[in-house]
């Protein structure tokens, strides 16, 4: 790899020409040789290489709205990452963690608290959505969590739910600035055992 340091038509260039490729980061351009695709990949790597094109694609949106690559220039800057662009990718690759737990309100027999963590490294969660189904799947009640703290969403379920002992499942969808969600899902049975 080569670095273009006193042609004055090259320098900030990128792009690519034959088999050649220039490329600019943090403000020196760079030139080498096309990368030769390999012969074979395995089922893992084109899933890889179909996940980070995929990033980048997002990447390359998200340096269009003006918002959003502030957002991620402080996120970049914030994690000593080069640039914007490399801070959208690392959004969109990074994955969430979620739990769910289901407990009584403190200091009461009936009121319930549905408490899901949800997490991404470093960066934001934009909404958790919960339906509570029956033991027969049907949708009892649907609704959005709120933030508590950072990592921990809320949801209080309803009296009319609360006045009916049985089995429910509680299914919470969390969703990331990037638009990708977390599903996950847990039985309860009403009343919790004290």
């Amino acid at each position: 790899m080569g670095i273009v340091k006193t042609n004055p038509l090259l320098k900030g260039l990128s792009g690519r020409h034959e088999n050649m490729i220039l490329r600019t980061f943090n403000n020196k351009t760079f030139f080498s040789r096309l990368p030769s695709k390999p012969l074979k990949q395995s089922a893992h790597q084109k899933l890889n290489r179909s996940k980070f094109k995929m990033a980048a694609d997002f990447s390359k949106e998200m340096m269009k709205n003006p918002e959003r690559k502030e957002y991620y220039r402080k996120k970049a800057k914030k994690l000593k990452l080069p640039n914007a662009y490399t801070a959208a990718i690392a959004d969109y690759m990074r994955m969430m963690e979620m739990t769910i737990e289901v407990a009584k309100e403190s200091g009461s027999d009936i009121d319930y608290i549905i408490r899901i963590h949800v997490t991404k490294k470093h960066f934001d969660i934009t909404a958790v959505e919960i339906i509570i189904q029956d033991a027969d799947r049907n949708i009892i009640e649907k609704g959005a969590a709120y933030i508590a703290v950072r990592g921990l969403w809320i949801y209080n379920p309803t009296d009319k739910l609360l006045a009916t002992p049985g089995l429910y499942c509680v299914i919470a969808t969390a969703a990331d600035a990037t638009g990708k969600t977390i599903e996950k899902e847990i039985s309860w049975s009403h009343p919790l055992p004290h």
